[in-house]
Protein backbone atom coordinates (compact mmCIF):
# COMPACT_ATOMS: atom_id res chain seq x y z
CA UNK A 1 0.00 0.00 0.00
CA UNK A 2 1.12 3.56 -0.88
CA UNK A 3 0.34 7.05 0.35
CA UNK A 4 0.73 10.34 0.07
CA UNK A 5 0.90 12.47 -3.53
CA UNK A 6 1.92 11.05 -7.29
CA UNK A 7 -0.06 11.36 -10.15
CA UNK A 8 -3.26 9.62 -9.40
CA UNK A 9 -2.99 11.32 -5.46
CA UNK A 10 -4.69 13.74 -3.44
CA UNK A 11 -3.34 16.58 -5.61
CA UNK A 12 -4.75 15.20 -8.70
CA UNK A 13 -7.81 18.27 -9.38
CA UNK A 14 -11.38 17.50 -8.31
CA UNK A 15 -13.00 20.77 -8.96
CA UNK A 16 -16.34 19.47 -8.33
CA UNK A 17 -15.78 18.09 -5.06
CA UNK A 18 -13.64 21.42 -4.39
CA UNK A 19 -17.29 23.52 -4.82
CA UNK A 20 -18.69 21.61 -2.21
CA UNK A 21 -15.71 22.10 0.09
CA UNK A 22 -14.88 18.50 0.52
CA UNK A 23 -11.05 18.31 0.87
CA UNK A 24 -8.95 15.28 -0.01
CA UNK A 25 -6.74 15.04 3.42
CA UNK A 26 -4.72 11.13 2.24
CA UNK A 27 -4.89 8.50 -0.45
CA UNK A 28 -3.57 5.03 -0.27
CA UNK A 29 -3.55 2.64 -3.58
CA UNK A 30 -4.93 -0.72 -2.10
CA UNK A 31 -4.12 -2.26 -5.22
CA UNK A 32 -1.87 -1.49 -8.73
CA UNK A 33 -2.67 -3.07 -12.16
CA UNK A 34 -1.43 -2.42 -15.79
CA UNK A 35 -5.73 -2.75 -16.13
CA UNK A 36 -6.67 -0.62 -12.80
CA UNK A 37 -6.07 1.06 -9.55
CA UNK A 38 -7.71 0.77 -6.06
CA UNK A 39 -7.65 4.07 -4.65
CA UNK A 40 -8.61 4.87 -1.31
CA UNK A 41 -9.29 8.91 -0.41
CA UNK A 42 -9.96 10.37 3.15
CA UNK A 43 -12.27 13.46 3.16
CA UNK A 44 -13.30 15.72 4.82
CA UNK A 45 -16.58 17.20 4.55
CA UNK A 46 -17.99 20.45 5.39
CA UNK A 47 -18.57 20.95 9.54
CA UNK A 48 -15.29 18.88 9.92
CA UNK A 49 -17.34 15.26 8.64
CA UNK A 50 -15.00 12.63 7.88
CA UNK A 51 -15.81 10.54 4.57
CA UNK A 52 -13.83 7.76 2.91
CA UNK A 53 -14.22 6.78 -0.57
CA UNK A 54 -12.74 3.41 -1.85
CA UNK A 55 -13.00 3.48 -5.75
CA UNK A 56 -11.35 1.86 -9.34
CA UNK A 57 -9.29 4.05 -11.31
CA UNK A 58 -9.31 2.94 -14.87
CA UNK A 59 -7.47 3.91 -17.64
CA UNK A 60 -10.40 3.64 -20.06
CA UNK A 61 -11.21 1.77 -22.67
CA UNK A 62 -13.03 1.46 -25.99
CA UNK A 63 -15.55 -0.66 -27.74
CA UNK A 64 -15.96 -0.92 -31.47
CA UNK A 65 -18.90 -1.93 -33.50
CA UNK A 66 -18.46 -3.72 -36.51
CA UNK A 67 -20.52 -3.22 -39.94
CA UNK A 68 -19.24 -5.09 -42.70
CA UNK A 69 -19.93 -4.16 -46.42
CA UNK A 70 -23.77 -5.56 -45.90
CA UNK A 71 -24.39 -3.44 -42.88
CA UNK A 72 -24.22 -6.96 -41.03
CA UNK A 73 -22.61 -6.53 -37.12
CA UNK A 74 -20.05 -8.85 -36.17
CA UNK A 75 -20.54 -10.08 -32.93
CA UNK A 76 -17.54 -12.13 -30.88
CA UNK A 77 -18.55 -15.27 -28.48
CA UNK A 78 -16.16 -14.13 -25.96
CA UNK A 79 -14.59 -16.09 -22.55
CA UNK A 80 -14.92 -14.10 -19.39
CA UNK A 81 -13.07 -15.27 -16.54
CA UNK A 82 -14.58 -12.88 -13.85
CA UNK A 83 -18.38 -14.27 -14.37
CA UNK A 84 -16.94 -17.92 -16.05
CA UNK A 85 -19.31 -17.66 -19.44
CA UNK A 86 -19.08 -16.33 -22.37
CA UNK A 87 -20.53 -13.44 -23.56
CA UNK A 88 -21.74 -11.55 -27.08
CA UNK A 89 -19.60 -9.04 -27.31
CA UNK A 90 -18.38 -6.16 -29.77
CA UNK A 91 -14.77 -5.39 -30.33
CA UNK A 92 -13.04 -3.77 -27.20
CA UNK A 93 -9.68 -3.08 -25.48
CA UNK A 94 -7.99 -0.99 -22.96
CA UNK A 95 -5.82 2.13 -22.98
CA UNK A 96 -3.73 0.98 -20.14
CA UNK A 97 -0.99 -0.72 -22.09
CA UNK A 98 -1.26 2.01 -24.39
CA UNK A 99 -0.71 5.72 -22.79
CA UNK A 100 -0.61 8.31 -24.74
CA UNK A 101 -2.47 6.49 -28.10
CA UNK A 102 -5.63 8.11 -29.74
CA UNK A 103 -8.43 5.99 -28.62
CA UNK A 104 -8.97 5.89 -32.91
CA UNK A 105 -5.58 4.17 -33.10
CA UNK A 106 -6.53 1.86 -30.57
CA UNK A 107 -9.64 0.95 -32.22
CA UNK A 108 -8.60 0.16 -35.36
CA UNK A 109 -5.99 -1.78 -33.62
CA UNK A 110 -8.26 -3.80 -31.41
CA UNK A 111 -9.85 -4.73 -34.96
CA UNK A 112 -6.81 -6.15 -36.41
CA UNK A 113 -6.27 -8.31 -32.82
CA UNK A 114 -9.53 -9.68 -32.24
CA UNK A 115 -10.94 -9.84 -35.47
CA UNK A 116 -8.38 -9.65 -38.11
CA UNK A 117 -10.61 -6.99 -39.62
CA UNK A 118 -9.40 -3.95 -40.90
CA UNK A 119 -12.38 -0.45 -41.64
CA UNK A 120 -13.10 1.99 -44.61
CA UNK A 121 -14.42 4.46 -41.73
CA UNK A 122 -14.55 4.88 -38.03
CA UNK A 123 -17.07 7.05 -36.25
CA UNK A 124 -17.14 8.50 -32.66
CA UNK A 125 -20.50 7.40 -31.45
CA UNK A 126 -19.77 8.49 -27.82
CA UNK A 127 -18.29 8.48 -24.50
CA UNK A 128 -19.29 7.48 -21.38
CA UNK A 129 -18.76 7.06 -17.89
CA UNK A 130 -19.07 3.23 -16.71
CA UNK A 131 -19.94 2.17 -13.26
CA UNK A 132 -19.36 5.79 -11.47
CA UNK A 133 -20.67 4.79 -8.75
CA UNK A 134 -17.24 3.08 -7.58
CA UNK A 135 -15.09 3.59 -10.41
CA UNK A 136 -13.16 6.19 -12.72
CA UNK A 137 -13.60 4.41 -15.80
CA UNK A 138 -14.38 5.89 -19.42
CA UNK A 139 -15.01 4.13 -22.39
CA UNK A 140 -14.60 5.83 -26.01
CA UNK A 141 -17.86 3.98 -28.04
CA UNK A 142 -16.81 3.96 -31.82
CA UNK A 143 -18.75 2.11 -35.23
CA UNK A 144 -16.56 0.68 -37.86
CA UNK A 145 -17.79 0.69 -41.32
CA UNK A 146 -16.68 -1.39 -44.61
CA UNK A 147 -15.40 -3.68 -42.25
CA UNK A 148 -13.22 -6.54 -44.01
CA UNK A 149 -11.85 -9.80 -42.37
CA UNK A 150 -8.19 -10.24 -43.75
CA UNK A 151 -5.74 -10.94 -41.87
CA UNK A 152 -5.11 -13.74 -38.61
CA UNK A 153 -6.03 -12.82 -35.32
CA UNK A 154 -3.70 -11.67 -32.69
CA UNK A 155 -5.03 -12.25 -29.34
CA UNK A 156 -4.24 -12.13 -25.90
CA UNK A 157 -2.90 -15.47 -23.65
CA UNK A 158 -6.25 -14.38 -21.65
CA UNK A 159 -8.41 -14.07 -24.62
CA UNK A 160 -10.80 -16.41 -25.76
CA UNK A 161 -12.81 -16.00 -28.86
CA UNK A 162 -14.95 -18.91 -29.57
CA UNK A 163 -16.83 -17.42 -32.69
CA UNK A 164 -17.64 -14.59 -35.07
CA UNK A 165 -21.09 -13.99 -35.78
CA UNK A 166 -22.54 -12.16 -38.48
CA UNK A 167 -25.67 -10.58 -37.79
CA UNK A 168 -28.12 -8.21 -39.39
CA UNK A 169 -29.50 -5.18 -38.07
CA UNK A 170 -33.15 -6.72 -37.25
CA UNK A 171 -30.97 -9.94 -35.62
CA UNK A 172 -28.84 -7.65 -33.47
CA UNK A 173 -32.22 -5.87 -32.13
CA UNK A 174 -33.75 -8.73 -31.20
CA UNK A 175 -30.74 -10.27 -29.25
CA UNK A 176 -30.19 -7.44 -27.32
CA UNK A 177 -34.43 -7.05 -26.46
CA UNK A 178 -34.10 -11.06 -25.55
CA UNK A 179 -31.41 -10.24 -23.25
CA UNK A 180 -29.37 -12.56 -25.60
CA UNK A 181 -26.80 -10.24 -25.48
CA UNK A 182 -25.74 -9.81 -21.50
CA UNK A 183 -22.61 -7.74 -21.81
CA UNK A 184 -23.67 -3.90 -20.71
CA UNK A 185 -20.61 -2.22 -22.14
CA UNK A 186 -21.60 -3.96 -25.49
CA UNK A 187 -25.05 -3.43 -25.26
CA UNK A 188 -25.03 0.01 -24.88
CA UNK A 189 -22.47 0.73 -27.64
CA UNK A 190 -24.48 -1.48 -29.89
CA UNK A 191 -27.96 0.86 -29.41
CA UNK A 192 -25.36 3.69 -29.68
CA UNK A 193 -24.43 2.70 -33.09
CA UNK A 194 -27.17 1.19 -34.13
CA UNK A 195 -28.79 4.71 -33.46
CA UNK A 196 -26.23 6.41 -35.41
CA UNK A 197 -26.94 4.37 -38.90
CA UNK A 198 -30.44 4.88 -38.19
CA UNK A 199 -29.97 8.26 -37.95
CA UNK A 200 -27.55 8.84 -40.75
CA UNK A 201 -30.49 6.56 -43.25
CA UNK A 202 -27.72 3.53 -43.26
CA UNK A 203 -30.07 0.99 -42.10
CA UNK A 204 -33.75 1.56 -42.14
CA UNK A 205 -35.00 -0.42 -39.56
CA UNK A 206 -32.47 0.14 -36.56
Amino acid sequence: MTSGSDEHGPNQAKPGASSLGWSVESTQYLHRSLWHDVRQDRLELPGGRDAVYTYVEHPGSVFVVPFDERMNVLLIRSYRYTIDRYCWEVVAGGLGDRPGVEPSTVARDELLEELGARCEQLVPIGDVWFANGFADYRARMFAAFGVRISDRTSLEPTEVISEVRSVTIDECNAMLRSGEITDGESALALRAALDHVLASGNGADA
